[in-house]
């Protein structure tokens, strides 16, 4: 599902994201029901949080905010972006295509997290 949502990040027009309501609520459903146990888990979820973020959800969502903080803030509390493009490299990212989205998902959702928001 991870995969499918990084692939539209390739189909922007005009820098707008494309709905895909199915992408969507599958991935949100995925995430929710994963238990973060160990720490490549808790990469992967970065990568599955950040990914779905760029692509499909709204940083806003409460689920997503609760769930990049207990399994992700861990792992990213302290780090720079530098520090987890280098976690997202591990997996699949395209930094000329999702550099700028990443970062603004990193930075916000750290923000929320740390900040309270």
């Amino acid at each position: 599902m991870t995969l499918l949502a990084f692939v539209t990040t390739t189909f922007r027009i005009l820098g707008s994201r494309i709905k895909y309501k199915h992408v969507t609520n599958g991935l949100r459903d995925l995430c929710q029901v994963i238990e973060v146990s160990t720490e490549q888990l808790r990469e992967l979820m970065f990568w599955i949080l950040t990914v779905g973020t760029v692509a499909l959800f709204e940083s806003d969502e409460t689920w997503l905010k609760d769930k990049w903080k207990a399994d992700v803030l861990p792992l990213a509390r302290g780090r720079q972006w530098t520090d987890a493009e280098l976690v997202l490299k591990e997996f699949v990212w395209i930094v000329a295509i999702n550099e700028k989205s990443g970062r603004e998902v990193f930075e916000k959702m750290m923000e929320q997290s740390v900040g309270g928001g």
